[in-house]
């Protein structure tokens, strides 16, 4: 019995010294990652530094940029297109914790063929008027692979101008999940020790439909309506008043037919 108590001592004074926690059930199938092409009228680099294993760091700006493409790894097939803007408010959450890889194809002087360079983008920004999507870019070392016996290839130099851009960038997906828990996260730090009543679980609800429906408004979450794309439940049983903490139960509609679930748990104050 004594160690019994002791261990349920030690399991709420860890959950106190951390706070917050996300306590994610697996989801019922394996989560869609997604991959992006861009396709710019012309575009340009600014001069950068090398760095260690790098050609460079440089800002890569795509002007005339078109609707973004965004289609799913196998083995789910679905295709959608979205804003830049989409693309740019959504990075973060997609991407969180390692920045993308991409491959920037292009064309330089008339008559020769495209070429292309892998780079790893961060800081996206886009302007919406001159249709310009912008990057901090980091060129990635590219040699030859010598057991292929390439013939004639040259690395080429960073091109500080070019026309008819395409930029491919790698996956994210199960990202996006993890990015959207991590926001969840953030909107329930204010209320924690806050009166575990009814008020403060209305107020975690709306904050984290708020996050949600962003998401199903840029097609991060699909269905016909935000009911149907997401479900937000935050009723603490009596235990969990007893004990200080909340758990709010959310899923969420992923493409692909996937249904993703977590519970998110944050400490509580008293009940009155």
């Amino acid at each position: 019995m004594r160690i019994r108590r002791a261990v349920v001592t030690m399991t709420v004074a860890a959950l106190a010294a951390i706070g917050l926690s996300a306590l994610a059930s697996p989801a019922q199938a394996a989560t869609p990652e997604y991959l992006f092409t861009v396709q710019a009228v012309k575009g340009s680099t600014s001069a950068g530094h090398a760095a260690k294993g790098e050609d460079e760091r440089f800002t890569l700006t795509l002007q005339g940029v078109d609707p973004v493409t965004k289609f799913a790894d196998r083995p789910f097939r679905s295709a959608s297109v979205m804003s830049p803007a989409a693309l740019v408010a959504n990075w973060d959450a997609w991407f969180v914790g390692s920045a993308p890889n991409a491959v920037l194809t292009y064309t330089g002087a008339a008559g020769t063929a495209p070429n292309s360079i892998v780079v790893t983008l961060t800081r996206p920004r886009y302007d919406k008027v001159g249709r310009t999507l912008s990057f901090t870019a980091t060129r990635t070392y590219r040699t030859l692979e010598p057991s292929q016996k390439g013939n004639g290839w040259n690395r080429p130099a960073t091109p500080r101008a070019f026309t008819s851009a395409s930029l491919f960038i790698d996956d994210a997906g199960s990202n996006a999940t993890a990015g959207l828990v991590s926001q969840m996260q953030q909107a329930l730090q204010p209320y924690v020790f806050s009166p575990n009543d009814m008020n403060t679980w209305s107020a975690a609800v709306q904050a984290l439909s708020s996050i949600l429906n962003v998401a199903w408004a840029q097609g991060t979450l699909v269905g016909a309506t935000q009911s149907d794309a997401y479900t937000v439940v935050c009723a603490p049983t009596s235990d969990q008043i007893l004990n200080g903490y909340m758990s709010c139960s959310v899923t969420m509609q992923l493409p692909g037919g996937t249904t993703y679930s977590t519970t998110l748990t944050q400490m509580m104050g008293t009940s009155g």
